[in-house]
């Protein structure tokens, strides 16, 4: 009896609408994380090495906006935004913060990690300081590259190398603003040069691995910001057959044991050579025994930069497309020791140009390779993908006749940002 009267007290009806609001609550947000295009680095990734995606100089968007050390950059932000009013058309503030706001919800729902802790007002303020930072910047850099020198900017921007590392920053998963939103501003401030921020950014970038521009993707809509645009220009639309890494699955043979490494494959017989005139440093190819590797700078940008794209792939699992950190766990696997790392260098395949003057031996470079490789096999084992720990048989793959792995890819930090 007492069983029964202490479940009479329950009220089913009460209790039934509770779950199913909780229910629907978990439900929207499932579908609000499925569309938005703007993410966090999971915790696996960013435990390898954290500092690698926060921004050092200045933060763009929610996720890193209040952290006490990025606060001067907006002394920058506002100057940046007078002199977007005196350039801009004789558009006024009001202007660009109505544009902003009709597009409030739109901008917010690009987060994947909600609810942002901000008013309306506070949002639509950091959303339109920071775009106009990002076009501000690009329009000195393309327009007036000495107009920025008479900024009366914070001294931390003026030390050497700050742009190079302001440039870094844009190119961080977690510092990213929404494309449509930056574009819409831009077209607004200047129409006489609309549809030419992507044409920028992609110039704005370039020359970070070889000196040709990237072929900019046409439609617009498909670019979710600005590491995102990046990433459009390195990996190919067409995934065709001859893509041979589309993603990072388990190329091996059993009887083969290790992966091969450089010096391995050329005790095969195989000749490594570095590959003039590559379209990009994922332009691998392997002919009549000759694999060709385009050269690769191997530093402080590339390595924060990698890790970025691979953490961008991983969020993106949609797409199903892992090539960047296919190359990365690629070019791991064949720099295993020193002397492979040391046979890379010596053939030009790999420059080692890490800034820390403990990190300028071969073996430090092939570390960091590894942890990136890491990385690679984090997002399969979360993603309950075959797992990646296995070896690589290059040498039986390389073989083949029909081997052929030619990405269109260029693109990364500006040389005309490296005056430091």
């Amino acid at each position: 009896m007492e069983n029964k009267d202490s479940t009479s007290t329950i009220n089913i009806d009460e209790w039934a609408r509770e779950l199913e609001n909780k229910s629907s609550y978990e439900a929207q947000r499932h579908v609000r994380y499925q569309n938005s295009t703007i993410f966090k680095v999971s915790k696996n990734l960013r435990s390898v090495q954290p500092e690698a995606y926060e921004p050092m100089i200045v933060s763009l968007g929610p996720y890193h906006c209040h952290k006490p050390h990025l606060q001067d950059t907006n002394q920058l932000k506002r100057l940046l935004i007078n002199k977007l009013l005196e350039k801009g058309y004789e558009k006024s503030l009001r202007n660009y913060l109505t544009l902003v706001k009709e597009e409030e919800t739109k901008a917010r729902n690009t987060y994947s990690e909600q609810p942002i802790d901000m008013c309306e007002k506070e949002f639509i303020e950091m959303m339109l300081l920071d775009c106009v930072f990002v076009i501000m910047i690009l329009w000195f850099w393309k327009m007036d590259e000495s107009g920025l020198k008479e900024i009366e900017i914070p001294s931390f921007v003026n030390r050497q190398g700050s742009w190079t590392i302001v440039a870094r920053d844009m190119l961080l998963l977690e510092n990213q603003l929404p494309f449509f939103l930056l574009e819409a501003l831009f077209d607004s401030a200047f129409p006489n040069m609309r549809g030419s921020l992507k044409e920028w950014v992609v110039q704005f970038f370039s020359g970070f691995v070889n000196d040709k521009v990237p072929e900019v993707p046409k439609d617009t809509k498909t670019i979710h910001h600005i590491l995102h645009l990046f990433y459009l220009c390195i990996v190919p639309s067409d995934r065709s057959s001859n893509i041979v890494f589309a993603r990072p699955t388990v190329l091996h043979d059993p009887r083969m044991g290790r992966a091969q490494t450089a010096t391995q494959l050329e005790a095969t017989g195989i000749e490594l050579k570095r590959k003039q005139k590559a379209m990009s440093f994922l332009d691998i190819t392997f002919n009549e025994g000759v694999l060709e590797i385009p050269q690769i700078r191997i530093d402080d940008d590339t390595d924060i930069l990698f890790r970025n794209l691979i953490a961008l792939e991983q969020c993106q699992k949609s797409t199903n497309c892992y090539d960047i950190s296919t190359y990365a766990w690629v070019l791991s696997c064949i720099t295993c020791t020193v002397n492979d790392v040391d046979r890379l260098q010596q053939k030009e395949i790999i420059i080692n140009g890490f800034s820390n003057t403990n990190e300028t031996s071969p073996i430090h470079v092939d570390a960091r390779l590894e942890t990136m490789l890491n990385q690679a096999q984090e997002y399969d084992r979360n993603d309950q993908h075959q797992a990646t720990n296995a070896n690589i048989q290059f040498v039986d793959y390389w073989l083949k006749p029909s081997y052929k792995c030619h990405w269109a890819i260029h693109l990364s930090i500006a040389r005309t940002l490296r005056g430091d």
